[in-house]
């Protein structure tokens, strides 16, 4: 959708005026509405509800794009109309950011950690599996450099701090 809303207004600009300069500076307002406010977007992105935020992008995007056609229906060829929708456009592409994490199986837990403020039941079972591993490993090295029981082991280690010298 914006790619083709941007290379549209890119070759109406150059349409319209012939000038290679033009074309770049249409793409130079876009970029200033999408790069020059990302702290702001930033701040917009941390505290609106997601779906909150991507119905409201999607439908600013809709209005713009009517509005652009309905004022180049019209014929109204004048390249500031493409600027401000360019610099428009811009400003409401940066907040339109989408998380694109496909989730095959239930197990596969990497985008959860984006998508979500707390461990689903599966990332907590995977966490806890693979801590208790890695903790079997520690005691198992412990015991056998100690020459000890892996079960004494363990019952040092929740007794709490110990030195060296007293495993």
């Amino acid at each position: 959708g914006m790619w083709v809303q941007q290379v549209t207004m890119s070759w109406l600009v150059y349409d319209i005026t012939g000038s290679g300069a033009m074309l770049g500076a249409v793409n130079v307002a876009r970029a200033v509405g999408t790069v020059g406010l990302s702290p702001v977007a930033g701040v917009v992105i941390d505290r609106v509800p997601r779906r909150t935020l991507m119905l409201s992008t999607a439908a600013w995007l809709f209005v713009l794009s009517i509005v652009l056609s309905a004022v180049l229906f019209a014929g109204e060829r004048a390249v500031w109309y493409l600027f401000a929708f360019a610099f428009l456009g811009g400003v409401w592409e940066k907040l339109d950011i989408e998380m694109q994490v496909v989730k095959i199986r239930e197990y596969k837990t990497f985008g959860d950690m984006l998508a979500n403020k707390e461990m689903t039941p599966y990332h907590r079972e995977m966490a806890d599996s693979l801590l208790d591993s890695m903790y079997a490993q520690v005691v198992d090295g412990i015991a056998a450099q100690r020459q000890l029981e892996p079960a004494a082991v363990r019952a040092a280690i929740d007794a709490g701090p110990a030195t060296p010298d007293e495993l």
